[in-house]
């Protein structure tokens, strides 16, 4: 009879412990140079953590500096480089999280252009904040290889305007005024080229178009203070009758209680200046007696 083992490796993972934490970058992106990329070092990672290039035959990761390596020549003579440099550890299940790069090897030569070559716009307030993405594209950067959010190719920025903002590096530009139906501004555009970055000026217009609407927040506000002046009115009114009733009460109840007293009857007394009717008990008393007898 052959007897069969198997060995099995259970891992348990503990979402409480610090090392089950995936490694991460500080950065979202990197934009390098050839010039500078040799005092660029990625940061200290622990020991069970180490730097992996996509690409170690045409760029590696230093081990013990983390530093780039360009293992290529033949990158030099392209204006830029793109890949991924994967940050792993050496737990099991092992994690990873990876952050894309670029390099430029060539000189900028072109400044940012819109991809829409239009100055104004006639636009429509939607219920959000969100207005409307300004799309920009840097000519020394192939046109398809720009499509991708990261690394981006162009940096945006509205000069001094607190109307709105916008993004800076997807070019989404969001309200913060709805009452304005006019908006002139200066749009700044700055490419990542090295060694100098090239910006391009523009200055817009949008139009927002009148559609008739009312914003759902002034119909709300407008709905919340009719119904507070409701209740408050509603409020006074009772308050109102409750005061009436009881003056009402009171005249009634003084009516009633002084009804055909007159302060030269036998039967009533003057006490702190208020006439009491007295309760001759002792007659009454005298009374029942003569009636026995």
């Amino acid at each position: 009879m052959n007897i069969c083992s198997i060995q099995l490796y259970i891992y348990i993972l503990n979402p409480y412990s610090t090392a089950n934490v995936f490694p991460y970058f500080s950065q979202s992106f990197y934009i390098l140079s050839s010039k500078n990329m040799s005092q660029f070092s990625l940061p200290s990672l622990p020991s069970h953590v180490k730097y992996i290039s996509s690409v170690p035959d045409l760029i590696s990761i230093n081990p013990f500096t983390s530093s780039i390596i360009i293992r290529s020549s033949s990158l030099y003579s392209s204006y830029y480089y793109d890949f991924h440099i994967k940050a792993i550890d050496s737990h099991l299940p092992s994690l990873s999280s990876s952050v894309p790069v670029r390099i430029f090897f060539g000189i900028n030569q072109h400044s940012p252009h819109l991809l829409i070559n239009s100055t104004r716009q006639t636009l429509e307030v939607l219920s959000s904040n969100f207005l409307y993405q300004i799309k920009a594209y840097d000519p020394d950067i192939l046109l398809n290889d720009q499509t991708n959010l990261f690394p981006p190719s162009i940096e945006y920025e509205i000069d001094t305007l607190t109307n709105i903002e916008i993004e800076r590096f997807t070019g989404r530009i969001f309200l913060k005024d709805f009452n304005k139906t006019k908006f002139n501004f200066t749009l700044i555009m700055t490419d990542f080229g090295q060694p100098n970055r090239l910006t391009t000026r523009k200055i817009l217009t949008f139009d927002i178009k009148d559609d008739g609407n009312i914003p759902i927040s002034f119909l709300l506000i407008s709905a919340f203070a009719l119904i507070l002046i409701i209740l408050l009115s509603i409020a006074l009114v009772l308050i109102n009758c409750c005061c009436i009733n009881h003056k009402n009460s009171l005249k009634t109840h003084q009516k009633t209680t002084w009804k055909n007293i007159s302060p030269t009857t036998p039967d009533t007394r003057l006490i702190d200046n208020e006439y009491v009717r007295l309760f001759h008990w002792r007659k009454k008393k005298f009374l029942r007696w003569n009636f026995l007898l």
